[in-house]
């Protein structure tokens, strides 16, 4: 997910809401840190798709 947001790729997914993409327990765990990062990434991916869609639409 790093490199997709790095590179400013526009990308609008559908399907599961976004906290239940990964188990409970990987939240508190080990890696919670880099699931939490994910999750950010992800979550500002799909609102700046979203932003692009409405602006999109005005047009």
């Amino acid at each position: 997910m790093d490199k997709v947001y790095d590179m400013g790729l526009q990308a609008a997914l559908t399907g599961a809401p976004l906290e239940t993409l990964f188990d409970e327990s990987y939240r508190h765990g080990a890696f919670a840190k880099k699931y939490s990062r994910c999750l950010s990434r992800l979550s500002e991916l799909l609102s700046e798709a979203r932003r692009s869609l409405t602006i999109s639409a005005d047009w």
